[in-house]
């Protein structure tokens, strides 16, 4: 597995000043934002995790560097943050994270699962629709050191999945699924209920099943279930 690159992410320009949209509060700003940092903050918490119950070499040292990158990221958020002024409260998907939710009690590749391919991969995406909704320059070149990175930690996890399968019975891959469906349901309709009301306004319960329909194409895609095993779930 690649480590990081320094030379291969966008510099940040500290000097830019911060620019919340003029349409958003300030406070509501300052708690959209700081769901970033949660992110990592339960990322970091949750290899930390992993690492312990994981005996394979190369996977440890692979969460080794991970935990290092999320180390840096939380550093960069909080930075930013505190040029606001405060670290807005946890919403309720990252308080699932910390709170043990997003551990899988069997094998530890659904817990893999959970963090590298759902949580990572949500993670990614807000970035990218942050990026859209909010015009601050000094955040948009914050997301975009960032990226790299957590797109590779994605890729970590689809390969770790992919590559140890056999390991899972069908009735362990598919109660994974179901799991992993009806947590991130429910965190994402709780999510909802407490963003600005511009942005809720898009995440109905149609925006709820076009986004869990990407993580299921996903994880078809890497082999956990097939279509007739979501079927099955269903």
């Amino acid at each position: 597995m690649q480590a990081r690159n320094d030379r291969d992410e966008p510099a940040i320009d500290w000097s830019l000043p911060i620019t919340p949209p003029r349409w958003m509060p300030r406070r509501a700003y300052i708690t959209a934002v700081s769901q970033l940092y949660h992110g990592e903050v339960a990322t970091f918490t949750m290899c930390h995790n992993l690492r312990g119950l994981l005996s394979d070499a190369a996977t440890q040292q692979f969460l080794d560097t991970q935990i290092a990158d999320e180390a840096r990221h939380i550093d960069l958020y909080r930075r930013y943050l505190e040029r606001l002024g405060k670290i807005g409260p946890a919403e309720p998907t990252l308080e699932a994270a910390l709170d043990g939710r997003f551990v899988w009690p069997g094998s530890p590749l659904g817990t893999i699962v959970a963090v590298h391919v759902l949580l990572e991969g949500e993670g990614l995406r807000v970035q990218r629709e942050f990026g859209h909704w909010f015009p601050c320059r000094l955040l948009r070149s914050i997301n975009a050191n960032i990226s790299p990175d957590e797109a590779r930690h994605i890729a970590f996890g689809r390969r770790t999945l992919t590559a140890k399968l056999e390991t899972l019975t069908q009735d362990e891959r598919v109660e994974i699924y179901r799991w992993l469906e009806a947590l991130w349901r429910e965190c994402a309709v709780a999510a909802s209920n407490d963003l600005p009301g511009l942005i809720r306004l898009s995440m109905g319960r149609r925006w709820i099943n076009e986004r869990w329909d990407r993580h299921r194409r996903v994880l078809v895609q890497t082999g956990l279930v097939s279509e007739d095993e979501v079927r099955l779930a269903a």
